[in-house]
């Protein structure tokens, strides 16, 4: 008899109870790495000033230091809503299955980066940004496209090394429909590259973030290469990330 043991997937506060911290030790180290991710949700629909923003989840508040960094004197207003403690006391911990604690209709944006393929269900995520949303808000959700290198790195190399494995939901953002109540702004695939001062750097970063413990910087640095791909330049290093993004407008 031939038994197949089930597969795992991890949800993303049984994730970032364990190792939110390392995560947000890795963001501090290397604060600007991520710019071009944080930077391409804004692509297709600009920011403007005096605009009210829901980030979900939020880790450590990236995106807002993100926003301070590059709109100094015109930051717009963030809730940070977190859905584990596990990185620290900057966010306000929420449960998607439970109203957020934002006035109806008070937002211009909620945000959701890199998060959705560590949550199985979608549905109390979109009714909260619905409930969140001002009429003619905009839903920024973006995350890792399936089939591409950097989901492959996270299925294959991330899953062997770090604890509890690394299985997730990939959705085809391309075949999505969108829910009833938005309008489609766009979806693309865009090229957001981590930088970093040295490959080193990187390594350190991706161990870091990922929670890797099982493996030799060198052995990483192979995988970054092979599954992603690493550019050395005289700037320094950036790693050829690229996420999905779905831009959407309530009616």
């Amino acid at each position: 008899m031939n038994i197949t043991a089930p597969l795992v997937v991890h949800e993303y506060g049984e994730i970032f109870d364990q190792r939110g911290s390392l995560y947000h030790d890795a963001m501090l180290s290397c604060p600007t790495a991520r710019d071009a991710e944080f930077s391409s949700l804004f692509a297709k629909a600009p920011l403007k000033v005096g605009e009210c923003l829901v980030d979900v989840p939020s880790g450590g508040g990236y995106l807002e230091a993100f926003l301070k960094r590059k709109m100094p004197g015109t930051t717009p207003s963030v809730h940070n809503f977190e859905l584990t403690s596990g990185f620290g006391a900057k966010s306000t911990v929420v449960s998607l299955n439970s109203p957020w604690p934002i006035a109806a209709k008070s937002a211009d944006r909620v945000v959701c980066l890199a998060a959705v393929h560590h949550i199985q269900d979608l549905s109390p995520l979109y009714s909260n940004v619905e409930s969140a949303l001002k009429s003619g808000g905009v839903f920024h959700l973006a995350d890792v496209a399936p089939g591409s290198g950097v989901q492959a790195f996270l299925e294959t190399f991330v899953d062997r090394h770090t604890p509890g494995g690394h299985r997730g939901f990939y959705r085809d953002f391309f075949a999505q429909v969108v829910p009833p109540r938005f309008d489609l702004i766009d979806v693309s695939r865009r090229a957001c590259p981590w930088t970093f001062e040295s490959v080193d750097q990187m390594l350190s970063f991706c161990a870091g973030l990922f929670g890797l413990q099982t493996c030799s910087k060198a052995e990483l640095e192979v995988a970054l290469r092979d599954c992603i791909g690493v550019n050395v330049h005289s700037s320094g290093v950036s790693l050829s990330w690229e996420l999905a993004y779905l831009d959407m407008q309530l009616k």
